[in-house]
């Protein structure tokens, strides 16, 4: 890197790498990258760009650039409806509704559907929770009928004697604000 003034910022000599700064090392590229996305693979075939002998790091043309990144995309949302559809199978061989596989997962009723349709990406411990219940159905009893450490909804409201703590496993109506099944309030 290279600096005319003691004010100015660093700038790249002519073919040096701004990966590892190896002077004079990029080379014209052309050819494919691969793209792994958990088991899922794919090669971007015909990108142009230059790479560096020393280092290997490819920088590609805008272009070449555009294609590799929503090559990438595609990648992730063809995972995700895979992991979706394989949750979905797991969801109906137990006998779940969405909204029952949503309360176990902790995802909510609207989760687990977005996890369906590959909207969202659940996180592992869910992966994992559906993937033991796969091969050990008879467990959904015993997890259906555990307590949740935490409680799934906490309000904080101003009222006359000052804040009151509610917690409520239902949580208020989005619609109303009404409360659903029971609650316990303390005072602050």
């Amino acid at each position: 890197m290279t600096k005319e003034h003691e004010h100015d910022y660093p700038t790249l000599a002519s073919g040096q790498c701004p990966a590892c700064g190896a002077m004079g090392s990029l080379v014209a590229f052309s050819g494919s990258l691969p793209l792994v996305s958990g088991p899922l693979t794919t090669d971007v075939p015909d990108l142009t760009g230059e790479q560096c002998k020393r280092c290997e790091e490819t920088f590609l043309e805008p272009e070449s650039q555009a294609r590799f990144l929503a090559a990438a995309d595609d990648l992730v949302i063809r995972g995700r409806k895979a992991a979706g559809e394989k949750l979905r199978k797991v969801r109906i061989k137990l006998k779940l509704t969405q909204h029952q596989a949503g309360e176990l997962a902790g995802g909510g009723p609207n989760g687990f559907n977005r996890y369906e349709k590959g909207h969202a990406q659940p996180v592992a411990a869910v992966f994992n929770l559906f993937n033991l219940l796969d091969r050990h159905p008879d467990l959904l009893e015993e997890v259906m009928e555990a307590k949740p450490l935490v409680p799934t909804r906490v309000a904080f409201e101003k009222g006359p004697a000052g804040t009151t703590v509610t917690i409520n496993k239902k949580g208020p109506s989005p619609k109303t604000g009404a409360r659903r099944g029971a609650a316990a309030s303390a005072a602050r």
